[in-house]
């Protein structure tokens, strides 16, 4: 990594241990990053390492999203309208964390794009509140809720189960999908995109 960002000067490094736990702080740093060094972009988009995007797709949605919205995340939902907070498992939230019962309504973390608005909103809420370690419901669902920041559904961004034929992908149905366990089906994916074929 550190020849790489020599190199290529293309990576951002935090001062904190990159684990599950500080999902919440990495996407607060990015959040500070890119409103101080890329004001003038559209639009944020958070990706995780499995999850492949449809670019071209995307754009065309957002190209649409934006005639009518300004300041928004735009992702896929979490279905109910009051998700309940875990408090065991793997995102489990202590009640000193976060005592509330339920989040406000917040996007799949897998894959979100944020307008340039929003980031700046984001930012400045999350400069005053402290932070959650559950990422999604934190960025997406307190901090948007908090700057006013309208949580658009698309079905088109992946989101569980993470049972999707890739050709969904290729044939500009789905905007993402995630859950590949391989580099190897990412390249096979965009493969087929450059084929424009995927059987």
């Amino acid at each position: 990594m550190v020849s790489e960002a020599a190199a290529f000067n293309d990576i951002v490094v935090g001062d904190f241990l990159d684990s599950y736990g500080n999902l919440s702080l990495k996407m607060a740093m990015v959040l500070q990053w890119a409103d101080l060094h890329c004001a003038r972009a559209k639009y944020l988009l958070k990706v995780d390492e499995d999850t492949f995007v449809n670019v071209p797709l995307l754009l065309d949605v957002l190209s649409l999203v934006s005639q009518n919205n300004s300041h928004f995340v735009l992702g896929h939902l979490k279905a109910s309208r009051r998700p309940s907070v875990a408090r065991k498992g793997r995102w489990e939230v202590s009640t000193d964390a976060y005592p509330l019962p339920y989040w406000p309504q917040y996007v799949y973390g897998q894959s979100y794009v944020m307008s340039g608005d929003a980031i700046r909103s984001l930012r400045h809420v999350s400069q005053y509140m402290p932070l959650i370690t559950n990422e999604d419901a934190y960025i997406t669902g307190v901090l948007a809720k908090s700057a006013g920041v309208y949580r658009l559904h698309s079905l088109q961004f992946s989101h569980p189960p993470k049972s999707q034929p890739r050709c969904r992908l290729v044939n500009d149905t789905d905007i993402s999908q995630t859950g590949f366990k391989h580099v190897s089906s990412i390249y096979l994916v965009w493969n087929h995109f450059l084929i424009g074929n995927c059987s």
